[in-house]
């Protein structure tokens, strides 16, 4: 459940305030003249949708499949759309297994719906019909996408959950998809990433860039960047108008001339385009809408508290004086959309929307970083003498640090241990580890794009892998009992086998090997199988 605010109202106080006021725009959305039904008439600009089907988009964690979370949000696209809307669809890592490498996993894209007036029925079943299996061949998808809108004012969406691992490079593509087409626009949508890259591409794309955590944000970010123009009025979990929570005044001024100067001050608050911009040392600290405000998923006033919380999770924090609930926006920016709730923060109504760099810390409102030392003791206090370490971070927790202990002596039956804390040097987890000599180590890298940590070791005849899972507190536990030092298989270790990757999708998979034992061990049949992350867990 959400945790009561401790002393958040101070983060937005306003202690010197400078307001200078300019003419407030409607630029993007409809006119005051237009009825509900004259903007839910205007057929959009024609539009090709850019399909991430990698071996990566296989993970379970939407919750569901990465990619039928992701059919579902363009089956929910295709069904807003009028009839005499065009779109296509193009799909990239569909058809190649990455097992196949690159030669032949870079050319694997293929525009599966031509541009054309929307058919429901058919665009449906195409796209339920797409796999995920291969590489990321990015920048060669809109090439194909671009295709057919040459001489169209149109638009690109591409939906993805990493980055390209394939030339040409996207970023330089969608530079020069608009040099040859200044009419396409190109948006992104991260789902589950806040890659660089695809901001990259939008930014180049003079689309926008958007990030979705589940299905239920997907489906109406898919939507709403369709038009970017009038997504750009809408609040995302990073800012508005383009313009993005931690920028500096100089630089929103240099991308938007318009935006009213102000003398420096601890916090400056400016009026612009209906809303109130805050800064506070020079950086854009909260947005804060006069009217009408609405998220990119469509929050506004109004909205029920319970779909709030089907979008962003359970509210983080709770100011139950001043009726503010403080729910994930963009953890890596520290974004919180702090909504003003009308009855409970749970059945309740929204009554106003801020986006702020206010996110309270995961573990306490009022928590502050240990130092060094402290790490260095609760890693000790668990193991004893640290010989390997690493700095690793959590989906939840941050920055966090895994400690590895050898045996003190070589031989048989010896035991090491690993310890993870946090940074104040609270324990996460300790786990004994059966260990023959010294062959107990981190992977390289230590973790991959699931967050998991992986550690190999031998405790005298065959190798394991262990994977230290994440979890909301720390990480789950492996299954062997933390004080008695195992070796086969449980819920997060695996003997008899090996580490192979990161292959095209960022991801380590599992080698794992089988002996039957007929009619003994010594002479028994070997058979070996691949384990792939699932979300949870890994199986074949």
């Amino acid at each position: 459940m959400y945790r009561k605010a401790k002393g958040l109202s101070g983060l937005l106080a306003i202690s010197v305030v400078f307001v200078l006021l300019a003419a407030c725009t409607t630029e993007g959305t409809p006119t005051a003249a237009e009825s509900p039904s004259e903007a839910a008439a205007r057929v959009p600009a024609p539009t090709m949708i850019v399909l991430d089907a990698s071996e990566s988009m296989n993970t379970d964690d939407a919750p569901g499949i990465r990619l039928d979370a992701a059919k579902q949000a363009v089956e929910s696209l295709v069904e807003s759309l009028p009839s005499d809307a065009e779109l296509g669809v193009t799909v990239f890592g569909s058809t190649v297994p990455s097992t196949r490498g690159p030669v032949a996993g870079c050319k694997d894209v293929v525009t599966v719906a031509e541009l054309a007036s929307v058919d429901q029925q058919q665009i449906t079943k195409t796209v339920a019909g797409i796999g995920a299996q291969g590489w990321s061949p990015v920048g060669s998808a809109l090439l194909a996408a671009a295709e057919p809108l040459q001489g169209k004012t149109g638009s690109i969406i591409l939906v993805s959950d990493g980055e390209a691992t394939c030339q040409p490079d996207p970023c330089a593509t969608a530079v020069q998809i608009r040099e040859q087409n200044p009419d396409i626009t190109i948006s992104a949508v991260g789902f589950k990433t806040n890659s660089d890259q695809l901001r990259c591409i939008a930014d180049a794309g003079n689309g926008e860039f958007v990030t979705a955590d589940n299905t239920a944000q997907l489906i109406p970010r898919l939507k709403a960047i369709q038009e970017p123009t009038s997504a750009a009025s809408a609040l995302t979990p990073d800012g508005m108008y383009g313009l993005s929570l931690g920028q500096s005044m100089d630089e929103i001024r240099s991308q938007q001339p318009d935006f009213p100067a102000a003398a420096t001050g601890d916090t400056v608050v400016i009026e612009w385009r209906d809303c109130r911009w805050h800064f506070t040392n020079g950086e854009l600290t909260q947005i804060e809408p006069l009217a009408n405000a609405s998220t990119i998923d469509g929050v506004t006033a109004g909205t029920p508290m319970s779909r709030v919380i089907e979008l962003y999770g359970e509210p983080v924090s709770v100011d139950s004086a001043q009726r503010h609930a403080y729910f994930v926006a963009n953890r890596d920016n520290r974004s919180a959309f702090m909504i003003t709730y009308d009855g409970d923060p749970v059945t309740g109504t929204v009554q106003t929307i801020v986006l702020c760099r206010c996110l309270p810390e995961p573990s306490s409102v009022s928590a502050s970083p240990g130092s060094a030392a402290d790490v260095q003791a609760g890693l000790s206090a668990l193991c004893g003498t640290i010989d390997e370490q690493r700095t690793v971070t959590h989906p939840k927790l941050g920055q966090v640090t895994v400690g590895l202990t050898r045996p003190a002596s070589a031989g048989l039956n010896m035991v090491g241990c690993i310890a993870v804390v946090d940074d104040n040097g609270s324990k996460l987890l300790m786990q004994k580890v059966s260990v023959y000599d010294d062959a107990f180590d981190f992977a390289d890298p230590p973790t991959d794009s699931t967050n998991n940590v992986f550690i190999t070791y031998n405790p005298g005849r065959y190798y394991g892998v262990i994977t230290l899972v994440p979890k909301s507190d720390g990480y789950e536990d492996i299954g062997w009992g933390e004080d008695e030092p195992g070796y086969q298989t449980t819920t997060h270790a695996y003997y008899s086998a090996e580490l192979e990757g990161p292959g095209s999708d960022g991801q380590y998979t599992i080698k794992e090997s089988i002996n039957n034992c007929d009619p003994s061990c010594a002479g028994g049949t070997i058979t070996t199988k691949i384990l792939r992350w699932n979300g949870s867990g890994y199986a074949e």
